[in-house]
């Protein structure tokens, strides 16, 4: 009688032990992923346009049609109440980095009901949201155009606040979370390449 019980002590204690372990191993696979350009991601970003860490194709470069690419994300928090997207290049010779990257697109106040851009992306459509003044002064998407390879990070930031603000403003990657800390509370990189 004693081995029965001392055997169903056994196999309580392992089925205990392994529903401990299934939990963690499930915790894990939730846990954040790294874009192609070495950040940890609080939530996954695709591109019909590019792949994450591969070469941007022509269409979104200056010397070809020079539209902004198309990006999806996921994973939304309840809690946001707007969305950024800042693309940037820190060349550190040709541009600059942190708050002296290359400015190559900005979107502010994103709705927090979007979750994806189309490529050449009408802001029209998307109430409130604005553009940032870019590299070369336009109030738009301005593409890669650099004189060797280059590396271009997008990061798309979720914001507890609808930040508002105004069309022209200019940030980097490294400005606007100087600026905005406080309000963010998930970003992602996407990243890609281009040589001429």
């Amino acid at each position: 009688m004693n081995n029965i019980k001392n055997i169903l002590v056994s196999v309580a204690t392992i089925l205990f032990v392994a529903g401990c372990g299934s939990g963690s191993g499930s915790a894990s696979s939730s846990s954040t992923a790294t874009s192609g350009g070495g950040e940890t991601n609080d939530f996954p970003i695709t591109s019909t346009s590019y792949t994450d860490g591969g070469v941007i194709p022509a269409t979104y470069v200056c010397t070809g049609a020079n539209i902004s690419p198309q990006y999806t994300w996921s994973g939304i928090p309840d809690t946001i109440e707007s969305t950024t997207i800042i693309m940037d290049d820190e060349h550190p010779t040709d541009c600059g980095t942190g708050v002296n990257a290359c400015k190559h697109w900005a979107l502010y106040n994103i709705p927090s009901h979007i979750a994806s851009v189309a490529e050449n992306v009408n802001i029209g459509t998307m109430a409130g949201t604005t553009e940032g003044t870019t590299y070369d002064a336009r109030v738009d998407y301005s593409g890669p155009c650099p004189p060797s390879n280059h590396t271009y990070k997008t990061t798309i930031y979720m914001l507890k606040t609808i930040t508002a603000i105004p069309s022209g403003t200019a940030h980097t990657r490294a400005s606007f979370e100087a600026a905005y800390s406080s309000q963010i509370i998930g970003k992602a990189t996407y990243t890609g390449t281009y040589a001429p």
